[in-house]
């Protein structure tokens, strides 16, 4: 037909196939009635799935025997139709192959009605970005629809995963992506693609510096990666950031009082910046769907690997139900990381609870009474740094990196250094 996409040769291939090897009505792989151009084919598709239910095999005579039986007959273009079908002499082994074409035939149809409805009347500034998040749902809808190819039979998955295993095993080390310091590396196999952290502490904890350190340790790997900073302005952020790649303090860059050779390294550490895949976005909004949409754009224009959050609580307005609201963003964010196939790591705040006992180290319920977050991560890391609250303690200079949750993994803690004067974190 003139116009492919809505050619019905790989519809009749399909049904002729199956009507004549009953047994391919099993291995449809995803498609739906809906998906076929022809109302005739949807309902003939629509009895030979009905038949199928009932633990019989479609053929041609127990098809047109059943459809005569409950006059649907003629909604399935009559006798003759049924008998052309049967008459056609298309290759079984294309099977498969038909099916692509009917299923990606029905999602051109499908963009092309989506796209025809799109109107610019109503759009604003304020609602530009619900619409963009509204058609990319659409369009996620639309694919998710067709099925199959996110739905497997385990044996087609087994022989690629034990492949995985035994290349780990002759190639051992991290899977995904550093966190710069090989000690969580070892502990924790790295930030891999679909996981979200948080990373939990009371102000002082190094949350923000933490997250300054790894962003750096990434881009010197050349990992694209994107920073949503909801708290710190630009200027402050990239003289924390210059102080950690520079290992000049940060109280000297701020007041200006660095000497030339000083001066001279700074400089050279912004010419290196500059290069670098580091994204940030300075926006201050609290609104998910806006970071959603930032986030889908800089995965399909830069292909991010880690999204950063300086902190998912000013994500939520103050006014709402903010245990609720969290619990709804945290849902999008691990959603995000598994549908775009990368990490997320957000910072946490915990509340003032913690200030009040004895030992002030963060523990699951602390994270629990901010939203019940660690529903959704796959890590949540606890931070402490004994010598904030004791100004006398033995372990001055030293940040507890403590896993309080990992989803395939042991918990246990880890001590980093801490470079109070630049916020550098290294292994001890």
């Amino acid at each position: 037909m003139a116009n492919e996409p809505f050619a019905s040769d790989s519809e009749i291939a399909v049904l002729s196939i199956i009507g004549k090897n009953p047994e391919y009505i099993f291995n449809i792989d995803g498609l739906k009635p809906f998906m076929f151009s022809s109302s005739i084919h949807q309902n003939i598709l629509t009895n030979m799935v009905e038949l199928s239910s009932k633990n019989l095999l479609p053929d041609f005579s127990l098809l047109y025997s059943s459809l005569e039986s409950n006059g649907k007959l003629p909604l399935c273009g009559g006798k003759e139709y049924i008998e052309y079908l049967s008459s056609q002499t298309y290759n079984k082994e294309n099977f498969t192959e038909h099916l692509r074409i009917v299923k990606n035939n029905y999602k051109i149809r499908s963009f092309v009605s989506l796209s025809s409805g799109i109107s610019l009347d109503g759009l604003t500034i304020d609602n530009v970005d619900a619409n963009i998040l509204a058609v990319q749902n659409s369009l996620e809808n639309l694919e998710s629809s067709v099925g199959g190819e996110g739905t497997y039979q385990i044996g087609s998955l087994l022989g690629d995963a034990y492949k995985e295993i035994v290349t780990r095993i002759e190639k051992p080390g991290i899977r995904g992506v550093s966190f710069g310091s090989k000690k969580v590396d070892l502990i924790t196999g790295g930030l891999c693609a679909g996981d979200l952290w948080y990373i939990a502490g009371r102000p002082g904890m190094a949350k923000t510096g933490l997250a300054l350190n790894i962003i750096l340790e990434n881009a010197e790997n050349n990992v694209p990666t994107l920073l949503f900073s909801k708290e710190m302005s630009k200027q402050p952020l990239i003289e924390r950031m210059l102080a950690i790649k520079t290992g000049l303090p940060i109280f000297n860059i701020r007041m200006g009082l660095l000497k030339q050779p000083e001066l001279d390294i700074l400089y050279e550490a912004t010419k290196e910046l500059k290069e670098q895949p580091i994204h940030i976005d300075l926006s201050f909004s609290s609104n998910i769907d806006q970071m959603e949409a930032v986030i889908r754009k800089y995965k399909s224009i830069h292909d991010i690997k880690v999204a950063y959050i300086d902190y998912i609580q000013l994500m939520v307005e103050r006014d709402t139900n903010q245990t609720q609201e969290l619990g709804r963003v945290s849902r999008k964010l691990k959603l995000m990381a598994n549908t775009l196939d990368m990490t997320i790591v957000s910072m946490s705040q915990l509340n003032r609870e913690v200030e009040h006992r004895d030992n002030k180290r963060p523990v699951m319920s602390d994270i629990r009474q901010c939203g019940n977050l660690e529903e959704d991560a796959d890590f949540v890391v606890g931070l402490y740094r004994d010598e904030y609250y004791n100004k006398d303690s033995k372990d001055k200079g030293k940040l507890e990196f403590i896993i309080l949750k990992q989803r395939n993994g042991p918990t246990g803690t880890t001590i980093l250094k801490f470079n109070q004067e630049n916020n550098q974190i290294r292994d001890e």
